[in-house]
Parts: C-alpha cells; sequence; structure tokens
C-alpha cells in the first residue's frame, strides 16, 4: 500500500428504515469526514423486521444472514480490505450472526474493529451454555479492537477480552440534523400546556411503565401537562435477560391511555421529518430506561435544544452533568420521577437554560469531526499492529 492510498474498511451497518437511532447513526457515519481519510466499503446490514422480533432465530432472520453473509464476502472477495468495522451482539442470535461475520472477515485477511453498543455483554456471556461460551471466545480472539459508548461499561468485557485494546468512542451527532426544522416553535409557547416526551422502545426495560405510573403524581402538582409517548410497543426484549418481560404488555400500555384523557397520548412510530418537528415542538424528554449503552434518543432531544429527565445508565453519568444537562432519577423510583419532572414543567428558565446548554454542548463536542478524528486514531492503530 502506497503512503498517499487509503486504507480500505468494510463497513457492516444498517441503513433506515427503519428509522431508530442506529439507522441514523449509519447515515452520520457515512458522510463523516472518515470518508476523506478512508475508502469505506459499505454493507447495508439492515433488518427490516420489528425489533421485537430482530433477536429471533426464525427462517427470516436466518435468511437475512445468509444473504448479508453472502455481500460481506463478495465484498471482501472484489475489494480486499484491510480493516472490518463489524457490530457484535448482546443476545444469541444476534451474536451468532454477528459472529459469523466476523470469522468470515477474519478468515480472509481482514483485522476487525467491533462495535458493542450496549452494556451486560458480560450477563450475555455467563448465562449461555457451554458450546456457546466457547463460540464467544472464539469470535473474540478473532477481534483486534472492541469500541464502547463509555468508559464505565468498559467492565462488560472484564475476563473476556483485554482492557488495552477496548477503546470508548462517544455517539456522534450531526450539527446541521435540525437546520431544516428551525421555524417549528414549542407549542407550549402558544396554548401554556407544557409537553412531556418519551421516545423510544415502549417496554419496561426503557421505564415507560414508570413514567405511566408517575404521572398521577405530576397532574397533582402541576395540571397544564400533556404526556406523548412515541415509539413501538415492545413484547418481549431479548437482549436483556434480567429485565422481566410478560406477555400482555402491549394490551397493557394501551389500556392504560383513555382515549378521553386529554393527558396522554400515544403517537406511535415517528420518523423521518416528523420525529424532528416533535421534538423541536416539545418541552421536555424523560428517559428513565433500566439500562443502555449510550441512548441516542438523549442526544437528538438534547441536539433540539430539549432539558431531558432520565436515569443514571449507562454513559449518561460519565458523559453529562446532573442538573446541568439531565435531572438524573434512580432507576424504578416512580415518585422521584415524578418529582424530577414537576421542577421542569413548573419552571420555564431551567428548561430554557438546560436546554440550551444542551445544544451547545452537542454541538461542540459530539459533532462529526470530533467523532471521526477519534475513530482514524483507532483505525489507525489497529491497521499497524
Amino acid at each position: 500500500m502506497t503512503k498517499d492510498r487509503k486504507s480500505k474498511i468494510l463497513v457492516s451497518l444498517p441503513l433506515p428504515p427503519p428509522h431508530s437511532g442506529v439507522e441514523t447513526l449509519t447515515q452520520f457515519f457515512l458522510q463523516s469526514p472518515l470518508k476523506e481519510k478512508f475508502e469505506l466499503l459499505h454493507v447495508d446490514s439492515s433488518n427490516k423486521r420489528s425489533n421485537e422480533v430482530r433477536g429471533r432465530f426464525d427462517y427470516a432472520n436466518l435468511t437475512m444472514t445468509v444473504r448479508n453473509s453472502l455481500k460481506i464476502v463478495l465484498t471482501m472477495a472484489r475489494n480486499h480490505p484491510h480493516l472490518a468495522n463489524i457490530p457484535i451482539a448482546r443476545n444469541r442470535f444476534g451474536f451468532i450472526r454477528d459472529g459469523f461475520y466476523i470469522l468470515v472477515c477474519s478468515l480472509m485477511g481482514a483485522k476487525v474493529v467491533s462495535r458493542m453498543t450496549g452494556d451486560h455483554f458480560d450477563k450475555h456471556y455467563w448465562s449461555a451454555g457451554p458450546l456457546m461460551r466457547a463460540f464467544i471466545r472464539l469470535v473474540l480472539g478473532r477481534i483486534s479492537g472492541i469500541i464502547v459508548r463509555a468508559d464505565r461499561i468498559r467492565r462488560q468485557f472484564d475476563g473476556l477480552y483485554p482492557n488495552s485494546r477496548i477503546e470508548t468512542v462517544y455517539l456522534p451527532f450531526d450539527p446541521h440534523f435540525f437546520d431544516d426544522v428551525r421555524y417549528i416553535e414549542k407549542l407550549s409557547a402558544k396554548d401554556g400546556i407544557v409537553r412531556v416526551l418519551f421516545m423510544g422502545h415502549i417496554s419496561k426495560a426503557k421505564g415507560a411503565f414508570d413514567l405511566l405510573k408517575s404521572i398521577p403524581q405530576v397532574l397533582e402538582g402541576f395540571e397544564n401537562v400533556k404526556f406523548l409517548f412515541a415509539g413501538n410497543i415492545i413484547e418481549k426484549e431479548y437482549n436483556l435477560t434480567f429485565v422481566e418481560n410478560k406477555v400482555g404488555l402491549r394490551e397493557s400500555f394501551l389500556g392504560s391511555i383513555d382515549s378521553s384523557n386529554e393527558h396522554i397520548k400515544y403517537l406511535d412510530m415517528i420518523t423521518g421529518k416528523r420525529k424532528k418537528e416533535l421534538l423541536k415542538s416539545v418541552d421536555i424528554l424523560v428517559l428513565p430506561s433500566y439500562s443502555e449503552g449510550f441512548p441516542f434518543a438523549v442526544l437528538e432531544a438534547m441536539a433540539a435544544g430539549l432539558p431531558v429527565v432520565a436515569t443514571p445508565v449507562g454513559a449518561l453519568p460519565e458523559v453529562f452533568k446532573d442538573r446541568e444537562n439531565i435531572l438524573f432519577v434512580p432507576v424504578g423510583n416512580v415518585e422521584g420521577l415524578a418529582d424530577a419532572i414537576l421542577e421542569l414543567v413548573k419552571n420555564p428558565s431551567l428548561r430554557k437554560q438546560m436546554g440550551e446548554r444542551n445544544e451547545q454542548l452537542v454541538r461542540e463536542q459530539f459533532n462529526l469531526s470530533v467523532f471521526s478524528q477519534r475513530m482514524a486514531s483507532i483505525y489507525n492503530a489497529v491497521l499497524h499492529q
């Protein structure tokens, strides 16, 4: 390879639809300055099925895995990339799929960098049987470097992978993402009703039911509030073995929302420009998750100039400051959640100050240039090992 020739990097990342955080991040990745530093060979690994069934071992997912494997093999054979960027999942089928991609790339001569988007990989490992654990160790042995979303979640690989080969890269955000909706004004400025948004998978793991439980307490303290829930309802999550999942969550959630209740509204899945308009028009984002890596919804909301109420999970307490960027609430604390929401709905000046700080923080520290410099440094270090 000549000095001025770009290194080739195979990138296995999903493109929308669906328009969730992972797919949006792929768009940011592909349009970042990394494309000027390396020759990026993108293989679209998107699964167009709902999140509820992506982790299942079934015919459709198996067929998709075979199809994506063939795309990776063809890209490797035609272009001979020097490095492959392949994610790793925390559920059994997801890891088998990603592990197969990693083994293919490694055996065909590419070094592999893997991204872990969440937390609790150790729980996935120790809950697996002997054969699965052996496969996990085999795959990890083929990986030259692992990227996580926060220093505090590196511990999930303790005893499984060398800490010296784990790097932290925070999420990127395109500072121009909201340029086309700059004209949107907050609806509360017109009618005085403060709008609180939950955006993400509606499930126990994401804290949606804790938020529902907190609403009566909030309304007792402040009546002019409307709660908006945007996202698909998840019956069972396949990557969080420590969260109880029960059949009937959809009926339970929808049954909690009386169509005549003017204070609660379910918006279903909101994507594209409609989601941008929604984020610019509401007042507060609430995400009381039980587990996260680095929730993209929080970064989106901050970039839109919103204050946030969230649990101190994943990267959030490492990256953001309590009461400056986020009002942190202990996991599962419904009363504390209601108190934090009430503090913001009653205090428009606090909402404004936090929102402005958040928007500036994302623009300065999470832009595509900062992200690209960090990723390029990691890629170059692996390429020259």
